[in-house]
């Protein structure tokens, strides 16, 4: 997992230098699912408040469920791109907001609390993905099921 979130910042790092240059408007949706992830991981499992009750001390057991849940959202995101998903449409989720704020919503003996709001967000994103099929030519039709 440590190498999986390094990838993603290390990316973050040279799409900035595009970003930068052009604007992050001009980058397809996978890209900046990158950037948004990278952020994620930087904001909601990196930085550490020190006047946060739950957030002052975090046990290596809250920072692996931490890390998983953020992982896990950008597999599943990232697929969920690759069918068509707008990104707007995955950050509009309930959910990401909850992950944001996972570390300081959750202390280090609620791992069971995070492992639900994970299981959300996959119910979430798998509702996501339900909405959206293939078409026999390619493209991406949106329906509602």
């Amino acid at each position: 997992m440590r190498n999986e979130a390094m990838t993603i910042l290390q990316r973050e790092e040279r799409l900035q230098q595009i970003v930068k240059l052009v604007g992050p408007d001009v980058l397809p949706d996978s890209q900046r699912l990158i950037l948004f992830v990278a952020e994620m991981i930087k904001d909601s499992f990196l930085t550490q408040s020190a006047f946060d009750e739950n957030d002052m001390y975090c046990s290596p057991e809250k920072q692996v469920v931490l890390l998983r849940l953020i992982l896990n959202f950008y597999k599943k995101a990232r697929d969920l791109i690759q069918l068509g998903v707008p990104l707007l449409r995955i950050r509009s989720l309930k959910c990401v907001p909850q992950i944001i704020r996972a570390k300081i919503t959750y202390g280090n003996k609620e791992l069971d609390n995070i492992a639900q709001l994970e299981k959300l967000a996959m119910e979430e994103m798998d509702a996501l993905e339900k909405e959206f099929y293939l078409t026999n030519e390619g493209s991406v039709i949106c329906k509602t099921i």
